[in-house]
């Protein structure tokens, strides 16, 4: 994979500094990482470590998958093994690995409350990006089972991300098909620009949702 992400590089008109990598550990439906284990991450700092071409270009660390059962000890135990090898980085004057968590995402699979405590966990720990975190800003009236300290758990996350500096995903495609929104107006930038949340437009994954960065964008002005 490296290298064919070396070629394509070399071979495209764009300045080597453009090109990032960020490792992606990705669940499947039975919960298992397809590629985490306890070995993982040792294995990855071998890479950075003995590699200069592939240190200069990664830029974090990723989970992703179906939520249901996921493995939520081992990913925190790779997060907190991140951030010492950070340190060491930050050491050597290197710029520390940033930790992304696909979470909040599909809404179906646990508790309104089940998926905030997750979250905490996670903004607790020390990531700095949450891809879609749709249960922390979709209208209340879509969280059937939710209730009034679950809406304020939401808010106080939110101004958590603010303070942290935590930078939160949005893919309005991506989130409309995931989702029971209804529309694409509903996605609340107003008040996630109110609260002082940073966030991106993004595609997400365009090999399921065929859509572009201009339509997602046109999603964010209208």
């Amino acid at each position: 994979m490296i290298a064919g992400f070396l070629v394509a590089e070399k071979e495209s008109d764009l300045p080597e500094s453009f090109s990032k990598i960020v490792f992606t550990f990705i669940q499947n439906s039975e919960g298992d990482f397809l590629n985490l284990t306890q070995n993982s991450f040792s294995d990855l700092i071998d890479i950075l470590e003995n590699d200069a071409r592939i240190d200069n270009r990664v830029i974090g660390i990723d989970f992703c998958g179906p939520e249901a059962n996921k493995r939520h000890p081992l990913i925190m135990k790779v997060i907190n093994e991140t951030k010492k090898y950070n340190t060491f980085r930050r050491k050597k004057k290197k710029k520390p690995l940033e930790i992304m968590v696909h979470i909040g995402e599909n809404l179906n699979y646990k508790t309104v409350s089940e998926h905030l405590d997750e979250i905490e966990d996670y903004v607790s720990a020390g990531i700095n990006r949450i891809s879609h975190g749709t249960i922390l800003w979709i209208p209340g009236r879509y969280l059937s089972e939710g209730n009034s300290r679950d809406i304020q758990r939401r808010e106080k996350i939110l101004q958590s991300l603010s303070k942290k500096n935590i930078m939160l995903e949005i893919c309005p495609s991506a989130n409309l098909t995931l989702s029971p929104l209804g529309n694409w107006s509903e996605i609340p930038f107003n008040l996630l620009e109110k609260i002082g949340v940073q966030f991106t437009v993004n595609t997400d994954n365009k090999t399921i949702f065929t859509t572009t960065l201009r339509e997602e964008f046109a999603a964010y002005l209208k």
